[in-house]
């Protein structure tokens, strides 16, 4: 019942979107790998709130931290790796496409795999195994 409180972890995460989104919106190419949570305490300095933090969403903190054109950038680079396995049920199930999927999910919820380089490596080394895997499968 507090999720939506005004302390709640739900309003929280709320205002780490509307603030990373503002970001994304005043800095085209971001602000830079890692800094949100700098930019979050200091670049409103007319809005304070609580413990600025990662976004909890990697969408939001790729627009914040990269901004639209990196998003963009990081959408044709997921679509170029997962397309042929989207078009291809049946190779689905191989364990470079589970684990970088499975990336992707988690990356949506927990801030952990999104703030921490060393973990955000895993992901694109699956997901370079997976387009290497694919690619060597059709010449």
């Amino acid at each position: 019942p507090t999720l939506f409180s005004q302390y709640g972890s739900g309003t929280f995460r709320q205002q780490l979107n509307t603030f990373a989104f503002r970001l994304g919106a005043e800095h085209p190419f971001g602000v830079g790998l890692n800094l949100s949570p700098y930019y979050f305490a200091y670049g409103f300095p007319f809005e304070r709130w609580a413990d600025p933090s990662h976004p909890h969403n990697l969408l939001f903190q790729l627009i914040a931290e990269v901004g639209p054109v990196g998003l963009a950038a990081f959408f044709i680079f997921v679509w170029r790796v997962f397309r042929p396995y989207i078009t291809k049920p049946e190779i689905l199930s191989t364990p470079y496409f589970l684990a970088a999927a499975a990336f992707l999910l988690a990356a949506q919820f927990y801030p952990i795999f999104i703030s921490q380089p060393e973990i955000l490596s895993f992901f694109f080394l699956h997901a370079g195994l997976m387009y290497w895997t694919q690619s060597s499968h059709t010449t």
